[in-house]
């Protein structure tokens, strides 16, 4: 990229006070890679935190990092500034806005799952409350019989067995339209993310392209301020020998001891007159050199603040296409997540339907009341297990994307 060694170490530590978080090593460029140790909602939580220490308004960038900051630029590249305050509030708003209406709920959700899955099983495995042992009750044998006061503790049994399911299909629909709600606004977070992937390619591509100016070629930008700022350190440089010089020519004509003053004497040059005359040029000269100076040192910390909006530049380009991946990622496991609610809240039903159905074989009589009533307790039974195989399934798919 054309960096010299001083702006090198700039871009360097202002990288490493952001972005590092991002990449392997600390490093970017067209070979960056996200830590493979950072999970996609990991990779979300820390884009989204560095994010949004851009500013988000114009009137905060541009108070935060004045135009005039691009003064030695503007000339080659007059929209620079523009478009660099632009894609940084626009990646600034977007984190800004995730973060207020889904961060905590992505971040936290994979853990919630986790949870109602534990207390899914136990619900369905308890050994007192269970919805295993309601079915083995409700599979006594003493139920088969014909006509018996005990029909009153079987309904009771049923019951109870039906008011956890109702239970346990209400936590799993409500968990589902929560993944729904999440994958929703994080498909919407990550269409924003690829507009502003664009955005900071193009940016990344002006910043690190050829700059002509003036007959001269510069590989990137910053290489470009580099060759200005030494022509401008060359300028100080001269006019700080010219007040010298200046004060030095003073001196010799206004010292009585030197030649200079005698050969002087009769010109307009010798007396008050003179001397002010002198005092007027090395004043001025003086003058001259402050402003070059400041001028020069103030284009330094332009050049400074300008490499680390490069530098933020760069780094985005180089994780924001891995971290669009990432979304994917997170997008598709939120989506599993709602399938497999989904999935629950149907079996969670065929259960409850299949002691509904007992409610019509308890009047019958005979042999057929009992293999009915068992029938109906045993393909319970059978799609219990299917759900303890979707929950069991929660261990397996969920904590690659939990925190």
């Amino acid at each position: 990229m054309g960096f010299t060694p001083e702006t090198g170490k700039a871009i360097e530590k202002a990288f490493v006070e952001g972005p590092k978080a991002f990449v392997v090593d600390g490093k970017f460029g067209n070979g960056a890679r996200l830590s493979q140790k950072i999970e996609p909602i990991n990779a979300i939580q820390a884009y989204v935190t560095a994010g949004t220490t851009y500013p988000a308004e114009d009137k905060e960038f541009e108070k935060k990092l004045a135009k005039s900051a691009y003064d030695l630029i503007h000339k080659p590249k007059p929209g620079l500034y523009d478009d660099t305050k632009a894609a940084l509030t626009s990646v600034s708003k977007s984190c800004a806005k995730f973060k207020k209406s889904s961060l905590d709920e992505l971040v936290s959700y994979p853990t919630i799952i986790i949870g109602y899955c534990n207390n899914a099983i136990d619900a369905i495995e308890g050994k007192r409350t269970g919805l295993k042992e309601q079915l083995d009750i409700l599979g006594d044998e003493k139920y088969e019989a014909e006509g018996s006061e005990k029909d009153k503790e079987f309904q009771r049994a049923k019951k109870l067995a039906e008011y956890d399911l109702d239970k346990m299909i209400k936590e799993a629909k409500a968990n589902s339209a929560k993944a729904t709600a999440i994958k929703t606004k994080l498909t919407d977070f990550k269409s924003e993310t690829d507009t502003n992937k664009g955005l900071v390619k193009a940016l990344n591509s002006t910043y690190s392209g050829k700059v002509m100016w003036e007959g001269k070629s510069y590989n990137s930008v910053l290489e470009f301020m580099d060759g200005e700022l030494g022509e401008l350190e060359a300028k100080v440089t001269k006019k700080k020998d010219d007040q010298e010089k200046a004060e030095k020519e003073f001196k010799e004509n206004m010292d009585p001891k030197k030649w200079k003053f005698w050969s002087n004497a009769l010109t307009v040059l010798s007396g008050p007159a003179g001397a002010l005359q002198y005092s007027a040029d090395i004043i001025k000269e003086g003058k001259e050199w402050v402003k070059l100076l400041k001028e020069w040192e103030d284009s330094k910390s332009a050049k400074a603040k300008v490499a680390s909006c490069r530098c933020s530049i760069a780094a985005l380009d180089s994780h924001l296409p891995i971290l669009v991946q990432k979304m994917d990622d997170a997008i598709k496991g939120m989506g599993m997540l709602g399938k497999t609610f989904d999935d629950q809240v149907l079996e969670l039903g065929h259960v409850k339907d299949k002691l509904t159905e007992t409610n019509e074989n308890i009047g019958r009589e005979g042999i057929l009341r009992g293999i009915l009533i068992r029938g109906g307790v045993e393909e319970a039974a059978i799609k219990y297990k299917e759900i303890k195989k979707l929950a069991d399934k929660f261990h397996t798919d969920v904590p690659p994307l939990a925190i």
